[in-house]
């Protein structure tokens, strides 16, 4: 019996084999490399053909001196990964192979706390690294750091850099040579570093701000790329004309120790996460509406406490509307008025997290608090729910206590009435207490709707100058006014 025929044998392999390689991997920008496809082969001694591509940088303009030479040289231009692809032929088949290469800028080193004043210029680049010890970098003893137009500092990985005893940055650039503030090479992710201002009067004019936030604060939620804050002193900060990307956390946080004596404005925030914008509920009043976001940005007004006291508005201020992709946050409850003047301008959107109160006490001095949210039929005033959480009950109210002034015309106020006190709850609650001084409540042409209590409650009427016109109420479960008569 004859053997069954057997397999053919198979045929050998015979497709080339591409080796494309750049050594160094890191180079400097402007320094010649060689990309060396030397080390490519065929199986069958085949003549190689080479055919070679670069992928470069945003902004780079550089090229191969030669796509079809065993070892073509480029020069990076600007600073980042560049990509080399080649790909071999022996007139058959092919083969492809890729090198990277990270080109990254000189740069003057600063590891140490500046002590003196300091000038940076643009005819160099700074690489901020960590000190021998901890991971922040002072501006310390009264000395300035000047940021010159056009000026690139550059980040190294878990850097911070902190203004502290009366040191201060003048970062001020131009519309033509902004100062840029980013990530190193290698570390151009959202998180890398941030700047803490603890102290003087500090100043960010047309800067770009990229990378930062992963440096203040332990819970990833209160990280920001530019925050002032000290719990001893009382740091100033401008922020304007400046671009701010690819953020974690948010992009400023301004906290209630702080001060901005110019408002935030005429800057630009992509990519900054869901919150763009922190500050105490103090400072809810420092934007203007020239600020530009991308759609669903918030700010959020947050209730601070300082010493054990609750810390909110104590002198006049205006919360500005923020535009149509962008709204207040307030969170942190309450959210306090205190011996100072609220005005909320025509379009303002206020939505109030779980149980959170805005709480308008004039205690019983002879200055009252005062709240003037006067909207238009056009734009009226919005007060109400987180998005997603649009409810009768998600929210507690906003409540009037002892010596006040409140005006809400054109206001529509909704989603209220979590309080646990039926007879002293509602979207609106005013509350005289017998304090002796005249309290006042103007309510006029505002839709007062969904609350799980009572839309507008008061207790006691009669030590309350109440004028009311030209409202209407919509799914209040219990009164639409309640002790008001």
């Amino acid at each position: 019996m004859e053997d069954p025929p057997s397999d053919p044998p198979e045929a050998e392999n015979s497709a080339p084999s591409a080796a494309a390689t750049i050594d160094p991997s890191e180079v400097e920008v402007g320094t010649e490399v060689t990309a060396d496809g030397s080390g490519s082969s065929d199986p069958d001694g085949d003549e190689l053909t080479y055919n070679w591509s670069l992928t470069t940088p945003n902004g780079s303009e550089t090229q191969l001196s030669d796509p079809s030479a065993v070892q073509p040289t480029f020069t990076p231009d600007v600073e980042g990964d560049y990509t080399t692809t080649l790909e071999v032929s022996d007139g058959e088949e092919t083969s492809s192979s890729d090198a990277d290469l990270s080109a990254i800028v000189p740069a003057v080193v600063i590891d140490e706390d500046i002590e003196s004043d300091r000038t940076l210029s643009a005819d160099t680049t700074y690489r901020f690294e960590k000190p021998q010890t901890g991971d922040v970098l002072g501006v310390t003893d009264g000395a300035r750091l000047t940021i010159e137009p056009g000026t690139e500092l550059l980040f190294e990985e878990g850097v911070g850099l902190l203004t502290t005893v009366e040191g201060e940055i003048r970062a001020d650039g131009s519309g033509e040579e902004p100062i840029t503030m980013a990530g190193a090479s290698g570390n151009k992710t959202p998180g890398a570093w941030g700047i803490n201002v603890g102290a003087g009067t500090n100043r960010f004019d047309h800067i770009r701000m990229r990378h930062a936030g992963g440096k203040w604060g332990g819970d990833s939620e209160e990280r920001a790329g530019l925050v002032a804050e000290n719990l001893t002193s009382s740091p100033t900060v401008e922020i304007t004309n400046s671009t701010f990307e690819e953020m974690q956390g948010s992009a400023i946080d301004l906290r209630q120790s702080a001060s901005a004596p110019t408002p935030i404005r005429d800057n630009k925030f992509k990519e900054v996460g869901e919150v763009a914008i922190r500050v105490s509920f103090g400072n809810v009043g420092v934007l203007d509406g020239t600020n530009e976001f991308e759609e669903g940005s918030i700010v959020e007004a947050k209730t601070t406490y300082r010493g054990g006291t609750r810390e909110g508005v104590s002198k006049k201020t205006t919360v500005s509307p923020l535009g149509e992709n962008a709204h207040y946050r307030i969170a942190g409850d309450p959210a306090v008025v205190g011996n100072g003047e609220l005005k909320i301008e025509p379009g303002v959107e206020m939505r109030f997290k779980k149980d959170v109160r805005l709480y308008i006490d004039g205690g019983f001095g002879e200055t009252s608090a005062k709240v003037m949210a006067e909207g238009t039929a056009s734009e009226p005033i919005v007060m109400g729910a987180t998005e997603g959480n649009e409810q009768a009950g998600w929210w507690d109210q906003v409540r009037f206590e002892r010596n006040y002034e409140g005006v809400f015309r054109h206001v529509n106020i909704r989603h209220g009435g979590s309080g646990s006190d039926p007879e002293s709850s509602g979207n609106i609650f005013l509350d005289a207490q017998g304090s002796g001084y005249p309290s006042s409540f103007v309510l006029e042409n505002s839709s007062v709707e969904e609350s799980s209590t009572n839309g507008l409650a008061c207790n006691p009427s009669e030590n309350i100058d109440l004028k009311r016109s030209g409202n209407s109420f919509s799914g209040i479960d219990r009164k639409n006014v309640s002790g008001c008569e």
